[in-house]
């Protein structure tokens, strides 16, 4: 069981306290033609902030080191291809290639799939693509949880 509503998973998976947020936007197939929609905002830096084999959250902002304004959330994610911390991501359109990889890889097409193109840090930008039953979006200020030790 995930976090409620206006909250957010600490890095260990735990919840943190309540956090506002402006929009939740949830979302069940993205059909052909379209890209995740997102809000207007700086989010260059990207990175995993929790994946436990189903429920995968995205961060975003301008400088993840204390908060980060988005978070996208899948649900019952079935095929991740992703580096951990990325950024200026392009999200696009899943290829015909890239449909056939995950129909074959998860046994058929996944209500939601996500493709784009992002720096993870190497010379060429990584292909990342990720399948799952359903996805939202979460806009606002979430702190990082600072940790001792």
């Amino acid at each position: 069981m995930g976090p409620a509503a206006g909250q957010e998973a600490d890095e260990g998976g735990g919840l943190g306290a309540r956090r506002p947020h402006r929009a939740r936007r949830a979302g069940g197939r993205l059909t052909a033609g379209t890209a995740l929609p997102l809000p207007e905002g700086s989010w260059w830096d990207w990175e995993v902030r929790h994946y436990d084999g189903s429920r995968l959250t995205l961060v975003a902002g301008h400088d993840l080191t204390y908060h980060h304004g988005l978070e996208v959330v899948f649900t019952d994610t079935v095929y991740v291809r992703c580096p951990m911390a990325f950024g200026d991501p392009e999200f696009r359109e899943p290829t015909p290639g890239e449909r056939a990889e995950t129909a074959r890889l998860v046994g058929g097409e996944p209500p939601v799939l996500v493709a784009f193109e992002a720096d993870g840090g190497g010379t060429e930008p990584v292909s990342c693509l990720i399948a799952a039953e359903a996805w939202a979006v979460r806009q606002g200020t979430f702190r990082r949880s600072v940790r001792a030790g």
